[in-house]
């Protein structure tokens, strides 16, 4: 079977075929005759890992999902690629895209309104439903019976969410009047309050939660993971408010270059034992 990387190679071969020329610069709409011009496409990726989506494997280039999509883009475009890696969360990413210091933002970003009022967004390209990682134990001890979902509802013990996230973003609005607690990244600062126990759960998505199960030696006896099926979260790419052109060829690229990825397949990505891909 192909790999992505080999599809997106055979379908930007087909588009460099002698019977296709680039449009001159002149053109083309201001925001892609920017980029053309530049030379260069940026686009601004979190500092830290986000695996699978950013890795960051320790020779200095990062890898993963998106990291490729930004690769893919950049090729079809016919320009170099530059990362931004001053953004320290998902909320900082929109950030930099709504001020026009970058091109386009990846990491995994997820679709919330109040971003959707500062920049635009393409089409998803992955939807995940979002998840909750319970201590085991406390949650036997509180519940009394009640759905987990239930407890945390009530406000009956500490959730924890990710600062300058579109799921923190989500708990906030579904869960209004539960205990939240904000951390920097999922892992590890998140997952070890979870397992001791300084608080309830996590909110996150079925990638994280999933991820930390079969990471964690102790997950059979110290967590319990909790897919919300009713509720999900659109995976997009930011781009400033003005570029409209260039969201438009974002989404056609989306829909014929990419090949669509399912979340099982993203998890199958990662090497077992890479170091890189246990942290966040």
């Amino acid at each position: 079977m192909l790999s992505r990387r080999a599809v997106i190679g055979a379908t930007l071969a087909l588009v460099g075929s002698p019977a296709w020329a680039a449009p001159s610069a002149a053109s083309l709409a201001p925001d892609m005759r920017r980029i053309r011009e530049r030379g260069r496409l940026i686009v601004a990726l979190g500092a830290g890992g986000l695996p699978p989506f950013v890795t960051d494997a320790g020779e200095g280039a990062p890898h993963g999902f998106d990291v490729e999509l930004a690769h893919g883009m950049a090729e079809a475009l016919g320009v170099a690629l530059d990362f931004d890696r001053s953004a320290r969360s998902g909320d900082d990413i929109i950030d930099r895209v709504a001020s026009g210091a970058v091109d386009l933002g990846l990491s995994r970003l997820v679709v919330t309104l109040s971003r959707a009022e500062r920049v635009r967004f393409s089409q998803p390209y992955l939807v995940l439903h979002h998840a909750l990682l319970f201590n085991r134990p406390r949650l036997a001890q509180i519940a009394a019976g009640r759905e987990p979902l239930d407890v945390l509802r009530n406000g009956d013990g500490p959730l924890a969410i990710v600062a300058g996230s579109g799921a923190g973003e989500a708990a906030r609005r579904l869960l209004p009047r539960a205990q939240l607690k904000e951390f920097p990244r999922w892992d590890p600062e998140l997952v070890a309050a979870v397992l001791d126990g300084s608080v309830l759960a996590g909110w996150g998505d079925e990638i994280e939660t999933r991820r930390t199960l079969t990471q964690q030696p102790e997950a059979p006896l110290r967590l319990r993971a909790t897919t919300l099926p009713t509720t999900s979260e659109r995976i997009a790419v930011a781009l400033p408010w003005e570029s409209r052109q260039l969201l438009a060829w974002v989404d056609v690229y989306l829909e014929t270059a990419l090949t669509p990825v399912t979340p099982d397949e993203l998890l199958a990505r990662e090497t077992p034992g890479d170091a890189s891909a246990t942290r966040r």
